[in-house]
């Protein structure tokens, strides 16, 4: 007979009995010399357990390479000019973080919701700020649904010769989040190394999911369009693609979207919904199934291995 899967409140009700008597039977028994459960524990506390609350919101990065205009598109997403927008690639040097005012009230939910970048973010007080390494800072954006984190990130592939200088700038934003918004041109979707640095990061703890948006010129055909895409895709995931990648959208290739003066207008290749309508619809809980099934097993074997010492 088969065993019916268990919901998330489910299985977040066990975890947290789990979190509270395996340490108490290690300390019972003596053993906190031999059974380590400091590292398990911070797992728990601040990857899994709040995945699996309904209020932790999707966490959305918008990645790509220099100048394909991810700062343009938060902008869009955002409803207002609030990252930085440079001709020059790698203008950006930090993470910005976009969030609706509730969410940005909820005090000690936030500390919890920003444990990634190993600090705590503060407001964003000039758009300079941007320019210059540092710490991950955030906005709040009325136009952003509440349950919506939007990250934007700094090129990836500033550089040369293996040497990227943002890349450990972004490395943790994108590993943090639950889907990724994947921009890319003409110029760019076929570079391998890009490529590589996004399947990386979508296949490094369960698979993400992503949203493909391409810039690219209004001459080229929706089949083209399409084509080109689903190269991307078969790059970031396989032949399984189509299982991860949530929708194509395309964005005009002008200097005047380059420059930041006439905002990205992200239109899918089928169907109507705009990308933010898109992203406001998501379950969080189901996107993120695969990613905490992960982590969900390398928690339980730890704790497994600690039960049989006991």
């Amino acid at each position: 007979m088969f065993r019916k899967r268990p919901s998330f409140d489910e299985a977040h009700e066990s975890l947290v009995k789990l979190r509270d008597r395996l340490p108490k039977l290690i300390a019972e028994l003596n053993l906190d010399d031999q059974v380590d459960l400091a590292g398990w524990s911070a797992a728990l506390d601040r990857k899994l357990l709040p995945r699996f609350s309904p209020d932790f919101p999707l966490i959305v990065a918008i990645a790509g390479g220099g100048s394909a205009g991810k700062s343009t598109l938060f902008n869009a997403l955002v409803g207002a000019p609030l990252s930085l927008v440079k001709s020059q690639a790698g203008a950006s040097r930090r993470v910005l973080i976009g969030a609706h005012p509730d969410m940005l009230a909820r005090g000690e939910f936030v500390n919890e919701l920003f444990q990634p970048f190993r600090c705590v973010p503060e407001p964003l007080e000039s758009i300079d700020q941007l320019a210059t390494p540092g710490d991950p800072v955030y906005v709040a954006s009325e136009q952003l649904p509440p349950g919506l984190i939007l990250l934007d990130t700094p090129d990836f592939d500033v550089g040369g010769n293996e040497e990227y200088v943002n890349r450990e700038a972004a490395r943790p934003a994108l590993e943090a989040c639950d889907v990724l918004i994947y921009l890319f041109t003409g110029a760019t979707y076929r570079n391998l190394s890009n490529a590589n640095f996004v399947r990386e990061i979508a296949s490094s703890v369960g698979r993400r999911k992503s949203v493909l948006v391409y810039r690219t010129y209004e001459s080229y055909t929706a089949e083209e369009v399409e084509e080109h895409s689903r190269d991307v895709a078969q790059s970031l995931y396989g032949a399984d693609h189509a299982e991860y990648v949530l929708a194509i959208y395309r964005a005009a290739d002008t200097n005047e979207v380059a420059a930041g003066k006439t905002p990205m207008a992200p239109r899918p290749i089928a169907g109507e919904q705009s990308l933010i309508d898109l992203l406001g619809r998501l379950d969080p809980r189901e996107v993120r199934r695969e990613h905490v099934h992960t982590l969900l097993a390398d928690i339980r074997q730890q704790a497994t291995g600690a039960a049989e010492q006991a």
